[in-house]
């Protein structure tokens, strides 16, 4: 009997001894696994190339599907986009969250007839930064100005990584207007994305600019001509500025007496400043929208001229003040129209604005390039624009 119960106590202690062991094995194979997870999710940590190419692919991807269901539904003012048509094919490139707010909000402009629209045309190599916290990625980036939008802007993307794919849920866009980017000479020869050389010239104090800019050598191709010109930038907001003064445009300083100085001449506008001013056209017969496009002519910015880059300045500051009447006019024509008359209005707009660019395009071809043929580009959109506020007064309205 005292053998039976010492047998019995010794396999119920090996059985104990089995039980901590297969116990104990367990616990570390569960320490073990979370300790494995964390390191593998750790390993994914995204590069500056990665990041480029995510913003790049989501962006583009965006605005190719708008364009080309746009052209499918052939949607514009009297045929108003259907979002239920663009939510499913935007949803590989945006969360549905920012599908449902920005990208809604957007198709309801996207498609207005109108010259610009929002979209993004920010620099990959200019003060382009990131942060990735988990699966959240921020990204901030400029868009440079350009000679006929004067100002640039600062972007903020959001993006989540959604079933292993990064995916846009938010964007904000604010302008560099007040702001003091510091921007290096090294920084603002990236801006000239489209040119095959920058050459650096000099750094000088700009009053158009309020602080530092730099001159630039700027050669390139287009269309088959080669263009050279010289062309400055804000070291703060990237804005072009044109108060430098070359060898060849130094003006000649009148003879004066000892004792006699000459006056400056105090200009009435400043379109330098890239400050444009907002146009409202409240009337809504012929007559007395006649006398308002009449008002705004007086308001066009007309210099003595030093130099083309000043008279881009002038032409691109009235372009802006005349493009804001055209839309107007349009809308008003819109509302005062049937529905088919309007479909015919707009079919002939749409030729117009085609046409428009393709005379003010010619005329920079023709010049060969440089800063004259980027002020008689701009003075055509500006002239032809005012003379189509007027014409589509005079034959719709």
């Amino acid at each position: 009997m005292k053998m039976k119960t010492k047998k019995f106590t010794l396999n119920l202690l090996l059985l104990l001894l089995v039980l901590l062991t297969a116990c104990s094995n367990n616990e570390n194979i569960q320490e073990e696994n979370p300790k494995q997870d964390v390191k593998e999710e750790a390993a994914v940590e995204l590069q500056l190339a990665d990041v480029q190419e995510i913003v790049k692919s989501n962006i583009d991807g965006i605005y190719a599907t708008f364009n080309r269901l746009g052209d499918e539904q052939n949607w514009n003012n009297a045929n108003a986009a259907d979002f239920s048509l663009i939510r499913p094919e935007v949803l590989p490139f945006a969360t549905e969250e920012f599908a449902d707010s920005g990208l809604k909000t957007l198709s309801e402009e996207y498609y207005c007839e109108c010259d610009s629209f929002l979209k993004p045309s920010i620099s990959y190599d200019v003060r382009f930064t990131f942060e990735q916290k988990n699966e959240e990625l921020t990204v901030n980036a400029i868009e440079p100005a350009t000679e006929i939008d004067r100002m640039g802007f600062a972007w903020n993307f959001t993006f989540i990584k959604e079933n292993d794919s990064w995916k846009l849920s938010q964007w904000n866009r604010q302008t560099l207007e007040g702001e003091d980017l510091k921007l290096t000479q090294e920084e603002v020869a990236l801006l000239f994305p489209y040119a095959k050389e920058v050459n650096f010239l000099k750094e000088y104090d700009s009053a158009e600019a309020g602080g530092k800019a730099y001159l630039f050598s700027v050669t390139g191709e287009h269309d088959g001509h080669e263009y050279e010109n010289e062309t400055a930038r804000s070291s703060k907001d990237t804005s072009y500025v044109y108060d430098y003064q070359t060898e060849s445009e130094e003006p000649q300083k009148p003879e004066t007496s000892s004792s006699e100085t000459q006056p400056q001449e105090t200009e009435a506008s400043d379109p330098s400043s890239g400050e444009v001013p907002e146009v409202k056209l409240t009337a809504y017969t012929k007559a007395e929208l006649i006398a308002q496009l009449d008002e705004l002519a007086t308001q066009e910015s007309h210099r003595e001229y030093q130099s083309d880059y000043q008279m881009i300045e002038d032409f691109g500051y009235n372009y802006q003040l005349w493009d804001q009447a055209l839309n107007q006019i349009y809308t008003q024509i819109k509302m005062q129209s049937t529905e088919s008359d309007f479909a015919k209005i707009r079919d002939e707009q749409r030729q117009w604005i085609a046409d428009r660019d393709a005379a003010a395009q010619t005329r920079y071809d023709e010049e060969g390039g440089g800063s004259l043929s980027r002020m008689v580009k701009v003075e055509n959109l500006f002239t032809f624009t005012k003379e189509r506020c007027y014409e589509l007064v005079n034959t719709y309205m």
